[in-house]
């Protein structure tokens, strides 16, 4: 099983690549004039990066919580 630490790094990268395919849709929805939000698939990605986002929080969160002394 994965310690902790890698499953933080494979949360960032795909966050981060996920934050970079949402940018080149917004760039080439805007060069098209067409709005991003109204396409079904840009939903549902920026979603996606939201929730892996929320659960780096949740990770950072709970380490933040079982490193402090009670």
């Amino acid at each position: 099983m994965k310690d902790i630490q890698d499953i933080k790094i494979h949360l960032i990268t795909k966050s981060v690549d996920l934050t970079k395919r949402i940018r080149d849709w917004e760039e080439l929805c805007r060069r098209v004039g067409v709005d991003p939000s109204l396409d079904r698939a840009y939903t549902a990605i920026t979603a996606y990066r939201d929730a892996v986002n929320e659960i780096l929080q949740e990770i950072k969160a709970s380490n933040d919580q079982s490193t402090k002394p009670i």
